[in-house]
C-alpha cells in the first residue's frame, strides 16, 4: 500500500472507491449512498479524501446543475487494484 495513504482510507471508504472503479461512467453521490446504503455525507467526505490523494475527481452534471458526477482516477483503480492484491495475499 502506498505508505502515505496507510491508515488514511476506511474500509468504508474503500467501498467507496471499489464502487466508483467499477463504475462504467459516471457515479452521483445519491446513487453510492443508495448503493452502499451509507450517508451522503460519507461519500462526499470521501471524495474530498479521494481528490486529497488523487484518487477520485469530481464533474459538474452536464444535464443537472444541481447534481455532480463521481470518478475514480487511474490512480485510484491502481491504488484499489493494490490493496486488494495485498487483502488477497494474506
Amino acid at each position: 500500500m502506498d505508505d502515505r495513504l496507510e491508515g488514511q482510507i476506511t474500509l468504508r471508504q474503500l467501498r467507496i472507491l471499489k464502487v466508483l472503479c467499477e463504475a462504467h461512467g459516471a457515479e452521483t453521490v445519491r446513487a453510492i449512498s443508495a448503493y452502499l446504503n451509507i450517508p451522503k455525507p460519507s461519500v462526499t467526505r470521501a471524495m474530498d479524501r479521494f481528490e486529497g490523494f488523487g484518487l477520485g475527481y469530481r464533474e459538474p452534471d452536464k444535464r443537472d446543475n444541481r447534481s455532480v458526477n463521481l470518478f475514480a482516477t487511474d490512480a485510484g483503480k491502481a491504488f484499489l487494484a493494490k490493496v486488494l492484491a495485498e487483502l488477497l495475499a494474506k
